[in-house]
């Protein structure tokens, strides 16, 4: 009768316990990205000094991470948004793509960008809403 016993704690575990652990996964996987979603003031820094203030929007639908990047000079196209070990990556096109890549540190990001043979650094404020 002992066989029995296991067999049925095995089956309790592959039938319930073991989908509810895929469960708590998925949801975890899905609230990194809500710990960088809102509105960032953002500071870019660029070689020669000057500062570009823009404000980054970030939403999330259906586990996907878009972006939205404006300011006073318009909006900036945002693609390839990833969130992954509290780092912040995407590219923006302008007049050629850049990449930025940001570190989360709670309300407050910063990082680097890169691109068309120029680089600086950048800094991101969470918006208070």
């Amino acid at each position: 009768m002992r066989p029995m016993v296991h067999r049925q704690n095995y089956r309790l575990f592959r039938f319930s316990i073991a989908p509810l652990a895929l469960i708590a996964l998925a949801m975890a996987a899905m609230a990194a990205g809500s710990a960088v979603t809102g509105a960032w003031d953002c500071v870019s820094v660029t070689p020669d000094g000057d500062e570009l203030h823009n404000t980054l929007t970030i939403t999330e639908a259906d586990g996907k991470l878009n972006a939205k990047l404006v300011g006073d000079d318009g909006e900036w196209d945002v693609s390839k948004v990833k969130f992954e070990n509290n780092v912040l990556s995407f590219t923006v096109t302008r007049d050629a793509d850049y990449e930025v890549t940001m570190n989360l540190d709670g309300d407050k990001m910063d990082g680097k960008w890169a691109g068309n043979g120029i680089s600086g650094k950048i800094t991101a404020t969470r918006r208070k809403a």
